[in-house]
Order: C-alpha cells, then sequence, then structure tokens
C-alpha cells in the first residue's frame, strides 16, 4: 500500500515540477510579444500579432491544462491519504477484536468445561432422582399419611429443581459459546 502513496506522490512533484516549467516559460512569452509589438511599429504585418496571440492563447491553454493535472493528481495523492489511513484503522481494529476475543474465549473456555462437566455429572443426578422416586413408592406404604405426603412434595419440589437446574446449565452453556 505504501508504494501505491509513494508512487502517487512522485507524479504529484512530477506534474508539479512539469507546472513550474510552463510558467516559466511565461516570461519568455511576454519577451516575445514585446518585441513583436516592436516589430509591429516598424513592419506592418498583420500575420506577427496574430500568431503572437494564438502562441498566447496555446500558451495559457497548457498552463490551465498543467493546473488541471496538478489539481486532480493532488486529489488522488489526497484520497489515496484517506484510503490508507482508513484501511490502517480496520487493521487495528481486526487485530484488537480478536485479540479481544482471543482474551474472551481463554477466560470462558474454564466455564464452559466446567459447565459440560456439571452437565454430565446432572445425568447421574437424574437417576438418583429416579431411584429415590422407586424408593419413595417403596417406602409411603409403610408411614403416616402425612410422612408420605411430605416425602412425595419434597422428591417433587427435588424433581423440579433438578429440572430446572438442567435447564440453566443449557442456557449458560448455549449463551458462552454465542
Amino acid at each position: 500500500m505504501q508504494s501505491h502513496l509513494s508512487s502517487k506522490e512522485a507524479y504529484l512533484e512530477k506534474f508539479k515540477v512539469l507546472q513550474q516549467d510552463v510558467a516559466d516559460h511565461g516570461k519568455e512569452l511576454t519577451t516575445v510579444e514585446d518585441m513583436s509589438a516592436k516589430l509591429q511599429t516598424s513592419v506592418s504585418d498583420p500575420a506577427v500579432p496574430t500568431t503572437v496571440a494564438q502562441l498566447r492563447a496555446s500558451y495559457d491553454t497548457l498552463v490551465s491544462m498543467t493546473t488541471d493535472v496538478v489539481c486532480l493528481v493532488e486529489r488522488h495523492y489526497r484520497e489515496q491519504c484517506v484510503y490508507e489511513e482508513s484501511y490502517t484503522y480496520c487493521v487495528s481494529w481486526l487485530h484488537n477484536a480478536q485479540d479481544e476475543l482471543d482474551t474472551w474465549e481463554k477466560s470462558v473456555e474454564p466455564k464452559l468445561s466446567a459447565l459440560k462437566e456439571l452437565q454430565k455429572t446432572m445425568s447421574e443426578g437424574h437417576s438418583r432422582v429416579k431411584q429415590a422416586a422407586k424408593m419413595c413408592d417403596t417406602v409411603t406404604p409403610h408411614t403416616s399419611t402425612d410422612g408420605a405426603q411430605t416425602m412425595r412434595s419434597n422428591l417433587e419440589h427435588f424433581a423440579l429443581s433438578c429440572d430446572k437446574l438442567r435447564n440453566d446449565v443449557k442456557k449458560a452453556i448455549v449463551s458462552l459459546r454465542i
């Protein structure tokens, strides 16, 4: 990218030198016009002032063209500078964002692993809830009505809490992966 900017800067300098060279010849043309005016007083040839006027018009056109070209090349150079500044900002932003993501992933990975491990142990907890429910069914016929109802209520509450925990773990895993 820098080579593009250097290339445009070199072109700009080249055209500025050319523009100055053209401007420097304006003094010589003024001298020719003065000499033409003196010559016209001694020789009455209408071709001399016409030719000098055409020469002045051509020179003025050339000055205008060099000015236009220099302005155009300057604009291209400025645009290249703005582009390179924008591109450099984008590259810097991308590197910073990547660094942030790397840092975030490093801090999240242990949490994600711990949640996955918790998720694995929850299947074991689910098996134990089933086992406790079977035991409740076995024990409640030999337990008072209030005691049996308390056991079932506690077991239902525990099962609901386990389901909520399982859903919370799933949500946490999903939110960490996003």
